[in-house]
């Protein structure tokens, strides 16, 4: 929780104060599973789950923070611009765990530690604490908000370190002013350079895509015979087509070509706001449009490390089902490269639009808070990332950039506060 209050103009007292908690219990639960050729019906070989047996972690972690600083700001002949800041901040956090492990379980009628076997068994635990204090101090000047210099002193001390080298002073100067032209071209490279799918160039957004164009998939004999020669493969009816981009009959690294964007053609967000009786409203939307991400693995290739295919793969090329959208499975990489390799078959849209931030807030009226002694009296709800629209199939058009489909999107967030001024 939170508060601010505005003790004089341009004085602001702001606080902030967490407690969280955290408790995690997990059961991991690796039996023996066999494999059968699911057509003949014949033993393959065991799943490869990473381990056998049952084990049984617990941990838990406290930790609290405050965080409090006093700001001021003034303005002289509307150029002048100072701001001055001191405040306190702490952190202390607690963590234990427990961890046991057992193989050989003669059911799956009862998963705990003691029903296995203790031949082969092992425990750990542990506990740690830390904590940090600091005190700090800035004062800033800008210049027609052009010119800026800022002075930074902190003093803050650890349980990390030993006790006679725990506290140490951190002062900081910085300067600079605001330029407004930015460029995403190579002007001046050298020689160029390819990394995996990505290329280096000049002339060229920097970190181009550098792959082969899919461009179908392949429905039948026929059509693969009468077509490129892709790679050294065994191509058959349901594979990914390839371009052959210089002619020469045969699909390898020489027919790449740079494709997609790399950086959005076209960046937007706008500030809506409203109010009406007390009542308040105000919303942040950003977004991006005709920006390309290349995401493989994980997600995308069936049955890596045990993993499900996803449903998309349900419509799947197959002799019953021709698909012009989704080639032949195959198991996790044992297909060769026909599906793997790089290629624009994994080059997906990115662009977007989200509400980045969404306040809704209710200021109680005068003749109420006037009986209680305070300004200002404000109850609100605050969330972040309420809404995507996009054509994206993953989890977040907004993750950081290329790699595995499978990624951690940012949170939504969900926030209800007081808000007191004096």
């Amino acid at each position: 929780m939170w508060t601010e209050f505005e003790l004089i103009k341009g004085l602001k007292w702001y606080t902030k104060g967490a407690v969280r908690a955290e408790f995690d219990s997990n059961k991991d639960w690796r039996p023996t599973v066999k494999l059968y050729n699911y057509h003949t019906g014949d033993f393959m070989t065991d799943l490869d789950v990473g381990g056998r047996g049952l084990n049984v972690y617990n941990s838990q972690t406290f930790y609290t923070n405050l965080y409090s600083y006093l700001a001021y700001k003034k303005s002289f002949s509307q150029k002048h611009n100072f701001n001055f800041q001191a405040g306190y901040s702490q952190e202390s956090n607690h963590f234990e765990f427990l961890n046991g492990y057992r193989e050989r379980y003669s059911s799956t009628e009862l998963l705990e530690l003691d029903a296995g076997s203790p031949a082969v068994q092992n425990a750990s635990g542990s506990s740690n604490d830390w904590a940090i204090q600091s005190v700090f101090g800035r004062i800033g000047y800008n210049y027609d908000e052009r010119y800026l210099l800022e002075v930074n002193m902190r003093y803050d001390g650890t349980s990390r370190l030993s006790p006679d080298n725990r506290w140490g002073a951190f002062p900081s100067v910085s300067a600079g002013f605001f330029i407004d032209r930015f460029r995403n071209k190579l002007v001046e490279f050298g020689a160029e350079e390819i990394s995996g799918n990505q290329i280096f160039r000049e002339g060229l957004p920097y970190g181009s895509f550098y792959l082969l164009e899919q461009i179908g998939i392949f429905q039948t004999a026929e059509e693969v015979s009468n077509s490129a020669k892709q790679f050294n493969d065994n191509t058959l009816p349901g594979d990914l087509k390839f371009k052959d981009q210089n002619n020469d009959g045969v699909i390898n690294d020489d027919d790449r070509i740079v494709i997609g964007n790399p950086f959005p053609k076209f960046e937007y967000s706008f500030n809506l706001s409203a109010s009406f009786k007390g009542f308040d409203i105000a919303a942040f939307v950003q977004g991006v449009k005709a920006r390309d991400i290349y995401v493989n693995n994980w997600g995308t290739i069936p049955f890596v490390q045990g993993a499900p295919p996803t449903v998309d793969w349900r419509n799947r090329w197959t002799e019953e089902n021709p698909s012009t959208t989704m080639p032949r499975m195959y198991w996790g990489w044992n297909d060769s490269g026909k599906s793997s390799r790089a290629s624009s078959y994994y080059l997906q849209d990115a662009s977007y639009l989200r509400v980045k931030n969404l306040s809704v807030g209710y200021s109680f009226p005068k003749s109420f808070i006037s009986k209680i002694n305070v300004s200002k009296l404000r109850v609100y709800f605050s969330g972040d990332n309420l809404f995507t629209f996009t054509d994206y199939p993953g989890l977040d058009p907004e993750r950081a950039g290329n790699g595995n489909f499978v990624s951690y999107p940012q949170n939504k967030i969900y926030a209800f506060g007081l808000q007191v001024q004096l």
